[in-house]
């Protein structure tokens, strides 16, 4: 009785011994579980978190990249816009138009026609100007100019004489008419800054009847003695009034009751000086 008593214990013992191992190893695979659990949503967590900081990344980079090449489309948009606007600007102020015979800025009722450009260094009466800044010069055809004179002979030569008196210098030089005859011949010098000087070939004289004759317009050069040395010829200043001019014309003028010839001062709108009417 004692024996199975002893042995009903021991079974009951051993049971509650495995009961306690059971529990304790039930409990130890429930936190094992519980701890791979937690370890595995931390993981996929962390993951996620990565996965959305990446994108976050990636996302910004892509914003960024996308703003950087907007900017670099907007910089050379705005960069084309700004060169073709330059261009424009340098394309409308260079402009040059065509000579308007209507647009005259010192006369009325006066009619205008036969317009010809005159070019650097033309030549007329044997005369032309030679521009070269401040040492510009006049060069003469004596057996050329000698034909409009009522001399009996001149020399076949062509001499140069230096012109004075210039207040700038000379970007072109042009001979032209004005009036009804060779007398009005004059010199015109288109200056750098966009001026005109003048020299009148010939200068009225008086003998001692009063009859008017013309001589050359030389300006003597003497020596101590008051000898003749030579002659040059002299800038009689700036036309008053005529600026920004970039081409001159002889033209023909007519106020109705009488023809003229004229040299007309372009500017580059295409209006215009009459410039027989400003020099005396």
């Amino acid at each position: 009785m004692e024996k199975e008593k002893k042995e009903t214990v021991e079974k009951e013992t051993t049971k509650k011994e495995k009961t306690k191992k059971g529990i304790k190893t039930t409990n130890f695979q429930v936190t094992l579980i519980v701890i791979l659990l937690i370890c595995c949503a931390g993981f996929g967590g962390w993951i996620l978190g990565a996965s959305k900081v990446n994108f976050m990344y990636r996302e910004a980079i892509d914003k960024n990249d996308t703003n950087a090449n907007t900017t670099k489309k907007s910089d050379k948009t705005n960069n084309n816009t700004s060169n073709d606007t330059t261009v424009k600007n340098q394309d409308t102020s260079d402009e040059i138009k065509a000579l308007d015979l209507t647009k005259s800025l010192n006369t009325t009722n006066t009619e205008y026609s036969d317009a010809k450009e005159l070019v650097n260094g033309n030549e007329m009466l044997g005369l032309s100007v030679k521009a070269n800044g401040s040492n510009t010069k006049l060069s003469i055809n004596w057996s050329e100019f000698g034909r409009y004179s009522t001399a009996s002979s001149w020399p076949d030569t062509t001499e140069e004489y230096a012109i004075t008196n210039l207040s700038e210098n000379v970007k072109e030089g042009y001979v032209g008419g004005l009036g009804h005859d060779s007398v009005g011949t004059t010199l015109f010098y288109l200056m750098n800054d966009g001026t005109v000087e003048y020299t009148k070939v010939f200068t009225k004289k008086f003998d001692s009847n009063g009859a008017l004759y013309f001589n050359i317009n030389y300006i003597y050069e003497k020596d101590a003695y008051g000898r003749s040395t030579g002659e040059h010829f002299e800038s009689q200043g700036k036309i008053d009034g005529v600026n920004n001019i970039v081409k001159l014309y002889s033209a023909n003028a007519s106020t109705g009751t009488s023809g003229f010839a004229t040299v007309i001062a372009a500017t580059k709108d295409g209006s215009f000086y009459d410039l027989a009417n400003i020099i005396e």
